[in-house]
């Protein structure tokens, strides 16, 4: 009975060997590892993402306040398609209690790009220049005619196409995007 007694007490006592505690942690280890590895590859992707979103978002406002400004333009004055458009744009006053037009005016507005410093300007004519996007890589203004055709002939646009490429470098990369608007001359006489 004695040696059953002494049995049964080394059983209860029995704990973890040492090779045995050594697996388990490198087990734990390598899961965590793992883990961690994931964590760090998701939110890279989700910075990624952020980025391209960023720009992609940054142009989009770029090309918005460029096309309100030219959707109201009578005339082309002046197109160099990878620097410069210039064109007259119709401005009205309208009175609120009985929404009539009072006045009308014409305006030269231009839209400018610098290679160099890699930025979008816009100007009103006798006004200061302000920068409308950074970061740009290249701007394109193409003019189109009543046909849809493309022209050289500033006279004879009725429709203006604008591209804008931007790029930009976070965490270790560089993100690119393009977006591309065509604007119908409302007011093309």
């Amino acid at each position: 009975m004695k040696n059953a007694h002494h049995v049964l007490r080394r059983d209860l006592q029995r704990g973890f060997t040492l090779v045995e505690v050594m697996v388990a942690m490198s087990l734990g280890l390598m899961v965590i590892a793992m883990a961690l590895g994931s964590f760090i590859a998701i939110s890279k992707s989700a910075a990624s993402s952020v980025n391209a979103s960023s720009i992609h978002a940054s142009l989009r406002l770029g090309l918005d306040r460029v096309t309100a400004d030219l959707i109201p333009a009578s005339n082309i004055i002046s197109c160099v398609s990878d620097l410069s458009i210039s064109f007259n744009a119709v401005t009205s006053s309208v009175t609120s209690a009985t929404s009539q037009v009072n006045t009308v005016s014409s305006e030269v507005r231009l839209f400018r790009y610098d290679p160099v410093g890699r930025v979008l300007y816009s100007r009103k004519a006798g006004g200061a220049e302000r920068s409308i996007l950074d970061g740009v890589d290249a701007v394109l203004f193409s003019m189109f005619d009543s046909a849809g055709e493309p022209t050289d002939q500033p006279a004879e646009a009725f429709v203006i196409g604008i591209q804008i490429d931007a790029s930009g470098r976070a965490s270790g990369r560089t993100y690119s995007d393009r977006v591309y608007s065509r604007v119908l001359l409302r007011n093309r006489r």
